[in-house]
């Protein structure tokens, strides 16, 4: 949880740095970070086991307590916090946010550090279901970038009716029971991952049609009102 958290902090402050796509930076970042594993393990990568220590973790009513604990903090920061607060008006309007007084820099590193604990959470729980992990290269493990994607669009949708952190948790539920129902199936992983693009092609493209056609109807209300105000 630690080294997540401190390797999520550099990410953070090249981020600042060089002000890139965040999306592109993370790509950049976990190429760096597999070239670093495959470099100081002597090309081996960064093998990791589950200690006997580590199998409390594996109860599945630990795991939901944990998971539990962990929601309910998030859900507080999100939504009764000045963080919160200040983390919502930086991604609707990070200009008018910046000059109104929040301070980007240090909300952007608390963001990367609560995030890369949280992953660092995910992997240990990784760790005791499946019993090792190793680092690959080439991309080997943006399957778990690849993988986040389509609950994090979908919860921010979601989100639009609910709340953000319940959004996230009821997306991600859904898209891991459909991805139970497939492996139910034995449809190829290689297949379920086209299948996994293809929803999230189709659901951004659903949001961008609806988002323009919210747009035009709210234009086309003014403008209606504009106009019967100028008759009168």
């Amino acid at each position: 949880i630690v080294i997540g958290a401190l390797l999520s902090l550099i990410i953070a402050i090249v981020y600042l740095v060089i002000r890139a796509s965040a999306l592109v930076l993370c790509l950049g970042m976990l190429l760096i970070y597999e070239s670093l594993s495959m470099t100081v393990f002597g090309g081996k990568g960064a093998t990791m086991s589950s200690y006997r220590e580590l199998n409390v973790f594996g109860n599945i009513w630990v795991m939901i307590a944990i998971f539990a604990v962990v929601f309910i903090i998030m859900y507080i920061i999100n939504n009764y916090t000045s963080f919160g607060y200040h983390t919502r008006a930086l991604a609707t309007g990070q200009k008018i946010a910046v000059k109104i007084g929040i301070k980007e820099k240090s909300n952007v590193i608390w963001c990367w550090v609560i995030s890369g604990a949280c992953a660092g959470l995910a992997v240990v729980f990784q760790i005791v279901s499946v019993g090792n992990l190793r680092a690959q290269v080439n991309f080997g493990t943006s399957s778990v970038l690849a993988g986040s994607f389509l609950p994090c669009f979908l919860g921010a949708f979601l989100a639009r009716y609910s709340e953000k952190t319940t959004g996230i948790l009821v997306a991600t539920l859904s898209v891991e029971i459909i991805k139970c129902g497939l492996n139910a199936l034995q449809v190829d992983s290689n297949l379920q991952s086209i299948i996994n693009i293809m929803c999230l092609l189709v659901f951004i493209i659903f949001s961008s049609v609806k988002e323009d056609m919210s747009l035009r109807r709210a234009l086309k209300n003014r403008a209606a009102k504009i106009a019967q105000e100028s008759r009168s």
